[in-house]
């Protein structure tokens, strides 16, 4: 059954959906954020589940960040079950100094049509350059994805 104009969805991850990203990595949710116990270059991965065929037509995410000299990196990443690395980023946000609680809403996507028989989707979270997570300094809250379905299962 088709719609009669595109519907419009919303998938929030929350932060007790962030796993450690590597075995060994010392994580841990505190007051709504997720975060490491120690300074590590440890990442944090979430899955994404989102239908076939739909649109992704902005992610939001929205980070804590106290830190002067460590900001998070989180990104939208699809691969094929036979690739070792991600393929083409979806998206990517940012935060930055340390303004506190910052939410980044991109809707810029590239290849935004979900195709779940090519390629598996996931969120994945990091302090890029070779800084460290700052226990509650450094966190990711939550994401908020957007996305269009045209028709019905």
């Amino acid at each position: 059954m088709r719609y009669t104009t595109p519907r419009t969805h919303y998938l929030r991850i929350a932060d007790a959906v962030f796993i450690p990203g590597r075995n060994g990595d010392s994580f841990r949710l505190v007051n709504g954020v997720a975060t490491f116990n120690s300074g590590t270059d440890s990442l944090l991965s979430a899955p994404m589940y989102l239908p076939d065929g739909a649109t992704v037509t902005s992610v939001e995410f929205v980070f804590a960040d106290t830190s002067a000299s460590a900001d998070v990196t989180a990104r939208l990443l699809r691969k094929t079950p036979d690739a070792t690395l991600a393929e083409p980023l979806l998206v990517s946000a940012t935060s930055s100094g340390d303004s506190g609680e910052q939410t980044i809403l991109d809707t810029t996507i590239t290849s935004p049509v979900v195709d779940n028989q090519a390629y598996h989707y996931y969120l994945l979270a990091s302090i890029p350059g070779g800084e460290t997570w700052k226990f509650s300094a450094t966190t990711i809250k939550r994401v908020l994805i957007t996305y269009r379905v045209e028709e019905t299962e």
